[in-house]
């Protein structure tokens, strides 16, 4: 069983932005208080999937835009 990343980093607000984007949204991301147990910073390892002969075939907006097309045409 693998975590499976894309091998780079990106922040949260970055993936909302990317998200509300992707999704042709007006939605304003919204700043809560942090939790305890909050992670702060993380990162999934793509070593193990590389050695394995796995190469991405999308980037990050096109997974996201390839996402919510799905659940676009499955989900109505």
């Amino acid at each position: 069983m693998f975590n499976a990343g894309y091998g780079g980093q990106i922040t949260i607000n970055d993936l909302a932005d990317e998200l509300i984007k992707a999704a042709g949204s007006s939605s304003k991301v919204v700043h809560a208080a942090e939790r305890p147990g909050d992670v702060r910073h993380s990162r999934a390892s793509v070593d193990k999937l590389r050695a394995a002969g796995w190469i991405p075939q999308h980037s990050l907006g096109e997974g996201l835009a390839r996402t919510l097309d799905f659940f676009k045409t499955t989900c109505k």
